[in-house]
């Protein structure tokens, strides 16, 4: 909207405000015929207001429509999916839909009207401009959203069917109006809890009916009745009505929202997904349910505990102290009275937040009525009534309970509410009156009434007779109240005389007293008025003089500035310098000592205008001037940006339209934020005639110029009561008129300032209130005011690419916001606006170089014609400001402007050192850019601007920092010196200040041109003898100057770069002063910078400038007449290929001369190596770099000659170290036991140029070797370690800044070939350049290990030395003993079975003769075969077969001879035996047995087999060598094939012995004979149930033999058998088989006991039904006579004198099929006798139909304490399984055991901590494999499924159950169908 409009706008208001205030004179004056009028203008006003119809939305009418529109939102967001998606119910009442739905629409409509006419608040005001209200719903977003709500898309309907209610699914865009309706109801309603819960479940209501509807909609499109999670099929006459789909529909929803009960589970993906989105909204609905009642109930709660006091900490404090019986019960009774009859004793509390007028009204309400009956406030006036009820405090008493007692003092006065209370003796029982409702006492002491003989002490005893509510109203405040109504206060004065004449207690003499004291405090008060009038006197003089004194020295200021520009000619610049940002402290005289910078402070505040009473203004200037920062200002800001804390100065001026802002006028500076008017009116007439018209024209002014920031003060003062006569308003009807007559309803605009000179609470907190405001207003108005600039200004930048657009321009608006924030000391954000400023003129600047060119940019294309630096020492260098606003500014100017600027501000920040950083930033980019830009340029002028403002820059930051933070952070300004010593010595050579024969005349004109561009010296550095401008015109003026000043920044840039340690840079430095030196002739300290420099670019790899240093090196060394060094150089340089060839040949004809010169040896000059030729390859032969002692090595070198001619060697020669290592040479054998060298070595070069790579910073790496001590005799490892092989590079000590053994440095440490080593030496060699090849025979007589350490190269008197070769080479020459070795041709090794293995031979130093022979013991348990033919291969170290020899075995019963074939020294001998390892008979042993003829171990299945886990033998052989006198042992370890087990099984009282042979091998076997025998028992038969005489045994499988025990007398209890079989390879003949024994024992095999168990099916039933009792009996039957042993630990007699013994059974099933009812298990006393029989009764109910299992019945010996322990090899097992294999017995007494172990009960009789303390217990104890035999194992009985037609059972087989093995052993006939299993 613009301005205009909002003049307009506002203009309409305030004369509808004029003419409502004029209506309301009319009725206070009372004239009939201006009434009249009156009332026919309000009539038109109504027909006016007709025509523009506004709702204002605070009326009853709006929040009536809101309700109104409630139900069309609802009826759409439920009626459109519900016809959406039950598309029955929508063709159903298809015209009572459309109907609604076009009646909706019209509400929608009308709904766009209301809101159109509906007003809103503007600053408080209500809008009713409907054209205002018309704009503003057009642009908002509900107008959108209202358009949308409302689109024709019931036009859809002719294309996608009436049946299509979707199509209106833009009608559910209206829900914000829903939500407005809600929170208005809310917000009116008396019960908001029970509102909230009830809009929840409206909410839920909704949500669970569209997840209903989108329920049927998924399953109609899935299928109805297609799974069990869709809606059932609609064919159904159930589920086809309408009510039945949605109520089912609804109910679905609601269980899984609610998540109470269970769904069927989905099927399908499409359900799946959704039952994911429905469980996911549920649990949000159920939070929402919870957090939502919670709040409900935390409400409820906190309005208690602010309603009534907390009962509980009283209750528990009286706890905690003691308190009596009784007096807690009277506390707890006027707790139980409060909550009773809602007592509130908080109600200041309650209301605090309300404001002030608001709560006076609620309690005049509530207790003005009790005041009323008061007699003494009847005659009171209503504001005394209004001032009072606010100072009253509730108070409740209990009955009996005293409220006052005779003679207590008296601090406040009752006023009776409620209740009675009685005045009673001193005895409590005389009761004088009764006072009731209305009465009130106490006042006495209250009234401090002279002459009171009680003083202020209570004068009667008052005690509540019941409940009493009374009213409190302290001393103090009816003191404060009285103060303001004197003739309350006279008249309560009377009564109280009155009652104390009547009391007797008024002194006579009180009267004369009190005139007296009248008289006396009359002229105090007198007094005390007369001082404030002169304290305000004096305030006002003392401002005028405050006032007067800033004038004064601004204008002294001013005249000194003024002077000082006239004495140096300049133009005035005391007005500039006095600008928008503040004034330049005035030059005084000037010492010799360097000025300091100024740091300047911002001077410029935001103004506000003051109005009104002047004086009254003055007055109170000085302290609001100085308050009004006191306290920060929270400052937010728009934009996202983080809100800050801000102290808000002000300038306050006096009020001048002149001052509004003009029209365009976008300058903040200037504009003025807020505009105050004083008034200390008091007076209605003086109002009325002058303050009246006075804030009319004032706020007329305010209202033209648009300025809406406004506030009027009303000071309250003595003064002004004093004068306040009968006839004179009181002060708030002055204040409510001007709120009336200018405020409207912004009623704070107008504020009351209380005493403001008077130092009291009350003047105080008004103070502090005003204060606040002031803060506030301005804060607001400087915010909004800022936001209009900010816009304006992005506005002007968004048109930077529209032409005419001009930089500078925008330059002067955005600086304009940087001074603002400049003005609120946010130099942050000031900054910012600058560096914009920076990046979007750099960025111009960019474009203009890449061919985007704008107009403006031309401006700073003109040459360059002053150059004077930059100037840091004005706070803001008017000069070049008004050149950028006039266009006229060069680049350098406008540069210099934004750096100075950014300075100060960083500065300000407290970052001077990155003034540095921006400043080498700026003089960098400020050089680019003009080079971009064509600017033209006197050649110099650049650099000496860069080095005044080098030097300038450093100024200021010394005038900013101590010299401490300078040493400390001379890192940030090293750059600005060494930046200005390059611009200096540009400038010397410019001006032919550094040639050796001066400057010339062409030199002298063009230093005058330069020293021109500089103009005049700054004012600011007139008189400082260290300016910039100084030094630069003296360094140009003599060469004695420049030199000295060169030398002086040179020296100080090195030694900044030193000390920050920034070496590099510092040579560099030191490289141009090397030139420097050079030039003036001091060979020496030239040659030492530039060796500095050299290091440097060594390192870094510049090859260009390493070239270019060495030969100024070269030139100062040969000068200086250092011969080693210069030759050194030379060499350098005669190999580096950035120089020429001739160049490159100089060089190395200086030092062919120097060497071909005839003179004394002892003077031959060493150099590096490396600058002469580079190692590239060194080479053995052979290859392996490893000898034995007296062979032949060769080591060749290839040489890369460096030198660009062919060179004479007259001898080339390496030195060798030998170290002797007696472990290398002893213990170590061929292979991998002995580390080879690398036969072939290549060193990395680097580049020619700058020589061969130095090490690395950190040195070369270590090369470590492991060495190994084996023991001659065994070959076992004794020790072992690690040796470093390059220690003698690892322990030198190096320079932490050249790295070792590098030929680049200038003089490399002379280097020699140490005497006495061991020499390679090559005669006469002609290098030609490029690769040479030499080659050296090294020694190899003694064993040991050499190393390459030095390589020399003699040419004549000059000697090359490679210090160290690196990577370290070596070579080894071993002496070895012989070794012999076994191993298996073929893994594992398998027992029982010929196996071949290879015996290897190293010779070593020995040499095998003729006769030699190999004697071999042996061994019972591994024999070695005779072969007839045994062949020996040998062959050399290089592993060539060098012949072959057939053995000659001998073998005896102890000892196996094998002879050798004479064998070389260092050769292999192989030769290979067959051996067989007999497999040892007996089961498996434990591990760790020892053998006679071995060691057995089980390995761990990772040893060779990880798969198959074998019993391993360890064999070992003793062998007699020719070379030792010691044996060897040599071990072989064989793998036993074969795994055995065995079993006894039971048929009754037949018994069977299982044997299980599995093959754990990777070899398929043949098993044949297999026999079981018995040792001990010759009556024992085994008869053989296995048919074939040859098994085929694969691999990783097994093969089952049975033997049925036949016995003829008795079966014993112990059996000793004895398994025997042959085995073979598969496919192997008769006579390879061998023989395979396995032993083993039986124990307790006799049958004790036979079980058997039957099911009954329930009584008239076949068959058993799941889920139905039936019963289980066990039949339990002794089949022997007991033996002796068990006689006597087992039996007991009982009273019969039988002998019983006690079992424990246990009915179980572990496969849930069978559930025991009652007591699953029990003692049995069984007789021991045979055939003895015990029956038991259990019920079961089966679980499934089908074919089950019998329950698995368990029996268990019960011992009694008496008996000993005895230690059974298989605790767990208790029940024989008779038909079961071997693996599945294990698996059954696996399930048994941890069924068992399940039930602590049965087997723990005694607890486990008596059984430890060795307390005998009774025990349970599982019988043996074969004691008990169970005759229903295995048994199946058949269960019907119940008879319910809606249940099916299925009674699956579990996957776990265990074939029938032996199904013909079962004896009982009644046995039902037995199935096999699964």
């Amino acid at each position: 909207m613009d301005k205009a409009g909002d003049n307009s706008i506002r203009g309409n208001q305030w004369q509808r405000l004029l003419r409502w205030h004029r209506g309301q004179k009319v009725n206070e004056e009372g004239e009939d015929g201006v009434k009249d009028k009156g009332k026919r203008n309000t009539i038109l006003g109504l027909k006016f207001e007709v025509k523009e119809w506004v709702v204002d939305p605070a009326e009853q009418f709006y929040y009536a429509w809101l309700q109104v529109m409630i139900l069309p939102i609802v009826y759409n967001w439920v009626i459109i999916i519900l016809r959406t998606c039950f598309t029955e119910i929508a063709l159903s009442y298809l015209p009572v839909w459309l109907a609604l739905d076009y009646l909706v629409d019209l509400m929608y409509i009308a709904d766009v009207v209301v809101t159109v006419h509906t007003g809103y608040l503007d600053q408080g005001i209500l809008i009713k401009d409907l054209a205002q209200l018309k704009k503003r719903y057009l642009h908002s977003k509900r107008f959108l959203r209202d358009l949308v709500s409302l689109l024709p898309t019931d036009l859809l309907y002719f294309a996608f069917g009436i049946q299509t209610p979707l199509v209106r699914i833009n009608r559910l865009l209206r829900l914000p109006r829903l939500n407005e309706a809600l929170d208005r109801m809310e917000t009116r309603t008396s019960y908001p809890n029970t509102f909230r819960i009830s809009k929840l479940m409206i909410y839920i209501f909704v949500l669970i009916h569209w997840n209903a509807c989108f329920y049927f909609a998924l399953s109609s499109y899935i299928g109805f009745g297609s799974d069990e999670w869709v809606y059932p099929n609609i064919t159904q006459p159930e589920f086809a009505s309408l009510r039945r789909q949605y109520i089912y529909s609804f109910w679905f929803s609601a269980q899984i929202f609610t998540t109470v009960g269970d769904t069927p589970a989905p099927k399908r993906e499409e359900e799946y997904l959704f039952m994911i989105a429905d469980l996911l909204i549920a649990v949000l609905v159920f939070a929402s349910v919870v957090g939502n009642v919670g709040n409900v109930i935390s409400n409820l709660s906190d309005r208690d505990n602010v309603f009534f006091p907390n009962h509980e900490l009283v209750k528990a404090y009286l706890r905690s102290h003691h308190i009596s019986k009784e007096l807690r019960q009277r506390i707890d009774n006027w707790y139980q009275h409060l909550h009773i009859n809602k007592k509130i004793m908080r109600e200041n509390e309650i209301l605090q937040q309300l404001p002030i007028h608001l709560r006076t009204e609620i309690a005049v309400s509530v207790h003005v009525p009790t005041l009323s009956k008061v007699t003494i406030f009847q005659s009171c006036e209503k504001s005394l009534l209004e001032e009072l009820v606010l100072k009253l405090t509730p108070q409740v008493f209990s009955p009996g309970e005293y409220v006052c007692r005779k003679g207590d003092v008296g601090h406040e006065m009752y006023i009776i509410k409620e209740g009675k209370l009685a005045v009673v003796a001193d005895d409590g029982v005389t009761e004088f009156a009764v006072l009731s409702e209305g009465n009130f006492f106490g006042e006495i002491s209250i009234l401090n009434i002279k002459g009171n003989k009680s003083g202020n002490r209570r004068t009667a005893n008052i005690r509540s007779i019941g409940h009493s509510d009374l009213f409190s109203l302290s001393k103090e405040d009816l003191t404060d109240v009285l103060s303001e109504f004197p003739a309350a206060k006279h008249h309560l004065e009377e009564k109280g005389r009155q009652i104390l004449t009547k009391m007797g207690m008024l002194e006579e003499s009180g009267e004369g007293e009190e005139v007296e004291s009248e008289k006396i405090e009359t002229k105090i008060k007198r007094l005390e008025d007369n001082l404030e009038i002169l304290q305000t006197k004096l305030a006002r003089l003392m401002v005028e003089l405050e006032s007067s004194n800033h004038k004064m020295q601004a204008r002294v200021q001013q005249l000194e500035w003024e002077v000082a520009a006239l004495e140096t000619q300049l133009p005035e610049d005391g007005e500039e310098g006095e600008g928008v940002q503040g004034r330049v402290p005035p030059l005084t005289h000037m010492e010799c000592q360097e000025e300091k910078p100024i740091i300047y402070t911002m001077e410029n505040k935001p103004i506000v205008t003051c109005a009104g009473d002047q004086g009254l203004f003055t007055s109170l200037y000085t302290s609001l001037a100085q308050q009004l920062p006191r306290e920060p200002m929270e400052w937010r800001r728009t934009y996202g940006r983080a809100p800050k804390m801000i102290h808000l100065e002000a300038n306050f001026v006096q009020f001048k339209e002149e001052l509004l802002p003009k029209e365009g006028n976008k300058a903040l500076l200037t504009f003025p934020f807020l505009h105050i008017y004083w008034t200390d009116c008091c007076d209605t007439e003086a109002y009325k005639s002058t303050v009246k018209e006075d804030m009319m024209r004032w706020q007329n002014s305010l209202r033209t110029h648009g300025s809406a920031d406004w506030v009027i003060i009303v000071v309250e003062t003595n003064d002004t009561k004093k004068k306040n006569k009968t006839n004179i308003l009181p002060r708030s009807s002055i204040v409510d008129k001007i709120r009336s007559d200018f405020c409207n309803k912004q009623n704070d605009r107008c504020v009351v300032l209380s005493d403001p000179l008077k130092d009291s609470s009350r003047s105080q907190e008004s103070w502090n209130s005003l204060l606040l405001k002031l803060r506030t207003l301005l804060l607001m108005s400087f915010t909004k005011n800022l936001g209009r600039f900010e816009d304006d200004m992005r506005t002007l930048r968004e048109k930077r690419t529209q032409p005419g657009w001009s930089f500078c321009e925008y330059f002067m608006v955005q600086e304009e916001l940087a001074f603002v924030f400049e003005m609120l000391q946010q130099f942050e954000d000031a900054l910012v606006q600058y560096d914009e400023l920076d990046a979007l003129f750099t960025q111009y600047v960019l474009n203009f170089g890449a061919g985007d060119t704008a107009n403006w940019l031309g401006s700073f294309c003109a040459p360059v014609r002053s150059w004077s630096g930059l100037l840091l020492r004005r706070p803001i260098d008017m000069e070049k400001r008004d050149g950028i606003q006039r266009g006229e500014a060069s680049l350098l100017d406008l540069r210099s402007y934004l750096f100075s600027r950014q300075c100060t501000l960083l500065i300000f920040l407290q970052r001077p050192w990155e003034v540095t950083q921006r400043a080498l930033e700026l003089l960098h980019n400020c050089v680019q850019e003009l080079r971009l830009l064509e600017v033209s340029v006197l050649e110099g002028a650049l650099d000496c601007w860069v080095f005044l403002s080098c030097l300038e820059v450093l100024h200021r930051i010394e005038g900013c920092c101590d010299q401490a933070q300078l040493a400390a952070n001379c890192s940030h300004t090293v750059g600005l010196w060494a930046y200005a010593t390059d611009k200096l010595k540009s400038l010397g050579e410019l001006c032919g200040l550094v040639s050796e024969k001066g400057p010339t005349s062409e030199d002298l004109n063009r230093t005058v041109d330069l020293l021109a561009g500089l103009g005049d010296e700054r004012p600011e550095t007139v008189n400082s003898l260290q300016s910039p401008y100084k030094k630069l015109k003296e360094a140009l003026s003599s060469v004695e100057a420049f030199e000295r000043h060169y030398l002086e920044l040179s020296h100080a840039a090195m030694e900044m770069y030193r000390a920050i340690g920034r070496l590099r840079s510092a040579r560099l430095v030191g490289k141009s002063l090397a030139e420097f030196y050079m030039r003036k002739g001091d060979r020496e300290r030239a040659e030492t910078f530039l060796q500095e420099a050299l290091k440097s670019y060594v390192s870094e790899g510049w090859s260009l400038p390493v070239t270019h240093t060495r030969k100024q090196i070269a030139e100062c060394q040969k000068l200086l007449g250092r011969t080693e060094d210069y030759l050194q150089t030379s060499a350098l340089l005669a190999g580096d290929v950035n120089l020429t060839t001739e160049e490159r040949k100089h060089f190395c004809q200086e030092i062919l001369t120097f060497a071909g010169k005839s003179g004394d040896h002892s003077n031959k000059v060493t150099l590096s190596m490396g600058v002469f030729a580079q190692l590239t390859r060194l080479q053995f032969h052979p290859a392996t770099a490893s000898v034995h002692s007296g062979a032949i090595l060769q080591v060749e070198l290839t040489l890369r000659c460096l030198m660009p001619v062919s060179v004479h060697i007259q001898q080339v020669a390496a030195s060798i170290h030998f170290d002797v290592d007696h472990g290398r040479t002893h213990g170590r054998s061929k292979g991998a036991q002995r580390q080879t060298n690398p036969g072939t070595v290549e060193f990395i070069q680097g580049n020619s140029s700058a020589g061969p790579p130095s090490s690395s910073a950190t040195g070369p790496s270590l090369e470590l070797d492991e060495i190994q001590d084996r023991s001659p005799s065994d070959n076992s490892l004794n020790s072992t370690g690690v040796v470093c092989k390059n220690t003698h590079l690892l322990m030198r000590r190096h320079d932490s800044n050249s790295p070792p053994d590098t030929p680049n440095c200038v003089s490399p440490p002379t280097v020699a070939m140490k005497e006495g080593a061991q020499m390679l030496k090559v005669q006469d060699i002609k290098l030609e350049p490029g690769n040479n090849s030499i080659i050296f025979t090294a020694p190899s007589g003694q064993p040991g290990t050499y190393t390459l350490r030095q390589l020399c190269a003699t040419v004549g008197q000059v000697q090359f030395v490679l210090p160290h070769i690196y990577p370290s080479v070596q070579y080894e020459v071993y002496s070895q003993e012989p070794q012999l070795t076994v191993e298996p041709l073929s893994e594992p090794l398998l027992a029982g079975l010929p196996q071949m293995v290879k015996f290897t031979l190293l010779t070593g130093h020995y040499a095998v003769k003729k006769g030699d022979a190999l004697q071999l013991s042996n061994t019972d348990t591994m024999p070695i075969l005779p072969s007839t033919s045994c062949t020996a291969r040998i062959s050399n170290p290089a592993a060539e077969l060098v012949g072959e020899s057939v053995l000659s075995i001998q073998s005896s019963d102890k000892v196996t001879s094998i002879s050798l074939p004479p064998t070389p020294p260092y050769h292999t001998l192989e030769f290979q035996l067959e051996v067989l390892c007999i497999i040892p008979s007996g089961s498996d042993r434990p591990a760790n047995e020892r053998l006679t003829n071995g060691e057995v171990r089980h390995r761990p299945r990772s040893y060779s087999h990880p798969d198959t886990p074998m019993t391993a033998i360890d064999q070992r052989m003793s062998i007699d060598c020719p070379w030792s006198i010691y044996s060897t042992l040599l071990a072989l370890t064989f793998y036993i094939p074969f795994k055995t087990k065995h079993s006894l099984l039971s048929a009754g009282n037949r018994k069977y012995i299982q044997v299980c042979v599995q093959n754990v091998s990777d070899v398929n076997f043949t098993l044949a004979e297999v026999k079981l025998t018995e040792k001990q028992h010759a009556s024992l038969e085994l008869q053989s149930l296995n048919t074939k005489e040859q098994q085929l045994l694969c691999s990783k499988h097994s093969v089952f033999c049975l033997w049925e025990v036949r016995w003829k007398d008795d079966l014993p209890s112990c059996l000793q058998c004895v398994f025997s079989a042959n085995f073979s390879p598969l496919n192997q003949d008769v006579s390879a088989f061998k023989p395979f024994h396995y032993q083993f024992q039986l124990e307790r095999v006799t049958t004790l006991y036979s079980v058997r168990a039957e099911i009954l099916p329930p009584a008239g039933e076949q068959h058993c039904r799941s889920g139905f009792l039936c019963g289980l009996e066990v039949c339990i039957t002794r089949l022997t006579e007991p033996a002796d042993g068990e006689m006597a630990e087992e039996s007991k007699t009982d009273t019969d004198g039988l002998k019983t013994t006690k079992l424990m059974y246990e009915v179980a099933d572990s496969s849930s099929n069978w559930a025991v009812c009652g007591k699953s298990s029990g003692m049995v006393s069984m007789p021991m006798t045979a055939n003895a029989t015990h029956k038991v009764q259990i019920e079961v109910m089966p679980l499934f139909a089908g074919h089950l299992p019998f329950p698995k019945i368990k029996v268990l010996k019960y011992l009694p304490h008496t008996a000993a322990v005895a230690i059974q090899p298989d605790p767990d097992s208790c029940v024989e399984n008779d038909s079961l294999s071997l693996l599945d017995k294990t698996l059954d007494d696996q399930g048994d055991t941890a069924s068992i172990r399940s039930r602590g009960s049965v087997h723990s009789v005694g607890s486990g901590d008596q059984q430890q303390k060795g307390v005998a217990m009774p025990r349970l104890e599982p019988f043996s494999s074969g004691q008990v035999f169970n005759h229903s194992h295995a048994r199946q009985v058949l269960v019907l499924p119940a008879t319910d037609d809606h249940i099916m059972e299925i009674g699956s087989m579990s996957p776990c159950r265990r074939p029938l093995r032996v199904a013909g052993m079962d004896s009982n006939p009644s046995t039902p169908k037995t199935l096999p299993q699964a």
